[in-house]
């Protein structure tokens, strides 16, 4: 896989559950990893046609934060990060702000199912 994948994948799942979630500082780092997990395993379970262009397209979201902070998405605290995500949702390209969609649908969908009890499949 793409080098900066998994840690962008990562990052972008932490920025996510602290934005989207409410207050997450009292939940151990155990349950972030899990959704995270989840959300490669989700592109780990994609069809091949698929797989590479998001793990690209998420590789290239990470480098394209350079431009605008001198690091790469995964490097930033997450307040430079949730900045960078709301770029990409205002981009008038509709493959950016279908990443993000992506990513926050996964994130959330899995934080939600472990509060609630259940398992990620």
């Amino acid at each position: 896989m793409l080098p900066s994948f998994r840690p962008t994948v990562s990052a972008l799942t932490y920025s996510i559950i602290r934005a989207r979630c409410g207050d997450t500082s009292l939940i151990a780092d155990a349950r972030h990893n899990r959704v995270a997990a989840f959300v490669l395993a989700r592109h780990e379970g994609m069809p091949d046609y698929l797989r590479l262009p998001f793990a690209a397209l998420t590789v290239a979201f990470d480098a394209a934060a350079v431009a605008f902070t001198g690091h790469p998405f995964h490097a930033l605290p997450h307040e430079r990060r949730w900045q960078v995500v709301e770029r990409w949702k205002r981009l008038p390209i509709s493959f950016a702000r279908d990443l993000i969609r992506f990513y926050e649908s996964l994130v959330v969908f899995g934080w939600f199912t472990l509060e609630h009890g259940d398992e990620l499949a």
